[in-house]
């Protein structure tokens, strides 16, 4: 767990961004859907994206893993039938670190391996404009508020 940063907010966050994702995906065209079998599933309080067209692991996801119901060998097996049902054999998770200790080694001896990702960055609080290299010729930051969110 980064110093600072909490189960409770970890869990929090998590819920945050599995609710962000069901936006999109609901936001999605039918068309869009069709093309790249974008699909979503709510189950126990997971978010379940599949799009197997797209070929990056964050489409194809589990959003909220082990923040509604305790992880344990049967979540695990349900987790993976849901995906092998779907013929996909990557599939990404984020694990909160401490939040169920047994965790990471029933998702092991599952075949899960760890690695990290730059979904989960970190990065200091300053201004993106005054991180060199962070803005590309023609970019530009500014501050949405109502005016320029209708525009």
């Amino acid at each position: 767990m980064k110093a600072g940063l909490s189960v409770e907010l970890a869990q929090k966050l998590e819920n945050i961004e599995a609710a962000a994702w069901q936006d999109m995906v609901l936001a999605a065209s039918e068309e869009y859907k069709k093309t790249f079998r974008l699909n979503l599933d709510v189950i126990d309080g997971d978010t379940y994206i599949t799009c197997p067209a797209i070929p990056f692991v964050h489409f194809n996801c589990v959003l909220g893993f082990g923040t509604n119901q305790p992880v344990n060998e049967g979540y695990v097996s349900k987790l993976l039938n849901y995906f092998t049902k779907r013929d996909l054999s990557t599939v990404y998770l984020y694990v909160i670190d401490g939040l169920h200790k047994d965790a990471e080694q029933l998702l092991a001896d599952k075949g899960f391996s760890s690695s990290g990702s730059w979904e989960r960055t970190w990065r200091d609080d300053r201004p993106l404009d005054e991180i060199p290299g962070t803005l590309k010729a023609g970019w530009h930051i500014s501050k949405v508020d109502a005016a320029s969110a209708d525009a």
